[in-house]
Formats: structure tokens, C-alpha cells, sequence
């Protein structure tokens, strides 16, 4: 075998450990930027969902505190009839008394 066979012989598994390490090194670096990126979605996600439950908590408060103040407007409102009614029967008592007394 001549010295440059010998050379190439020596330097062929080393450049092919070389190059299985540099693609090691550089798919690992794309692996973690994919996963980073992943992460960084998710991440995003779930601020977006935090954000929707909080707005959801606050518009079901504000829904809670309507209702109540529907359900006091609707016992006012019955409250009011009542005294319509009531007033309404005095005034026809009142008017018929007051026919009563200009007949006589």
C-alpha cells in the first residue's frame, strides 16, 4: 500500500466521524428550536384561554348582578300594580259616591 491509500484510510473514518457529529449537533439545534417554538404556542395558547376564562368569570358577574336587579325591578313593578290597583278602586269608589251625591 503506498503512504496516500494509508492517509485516506486514516483521514475517511475520521472526516465520517466529523460529519456524523456536525449532524448530530445541528439537527439537535433544529430539534430544539422546533420545540421551542411548540412551547412558545402553547405557551400562547394558554394565555388565550386564561384571558377567555377570566373575561368569561367577569361577564358572568356582570350577568349575576342584572339578574338580581331584574328580579328587585320585578318586585317593584308588582309593587306598583298593586298600588295602582289600589288607587284605581278608590278612585271609582270616590266617583261613584260622588254621582251617589249629585243624584240626591
Amino acid at each position: 500500500m503506498s503512504i496516500g491509500t494509508e492517509i485516506i484510510l486514516i483521514l475517511l473514518p475520521i472526516v465520517s466521524s466529523v460529519c456524523t457529529v456536525l449532524t448530530f449537533f445541528i439537527t439537535r439545534g433544529k430539534d430544539h428550536h422546533r420545540e421551542g417554538e411548540w412551547r412558545g404556542k402553547l405557551q400562547s395558547d394558554i394565555s388565550h384561554i386564561k384571558d377567555a376564562i377570566s373575561e368569561y368569570k367577569k361577564m358572568n358577574g356582570q350577568y349575576r348582578d342584572l339578574s338580581e336587579r331584574v328580579a328587585v325591578n320585578e318586585n317593584e313593578v308588582k309593587s306598583l300594580q298593586k298600588r295602582t290597583d289600589a288607587n284605581e278602586a278608590a278612585v271609582n269608589n270616590l266617583s261613584t259616591r260622588i254621582d251617589n251625591i249629585v243624584k240626591t
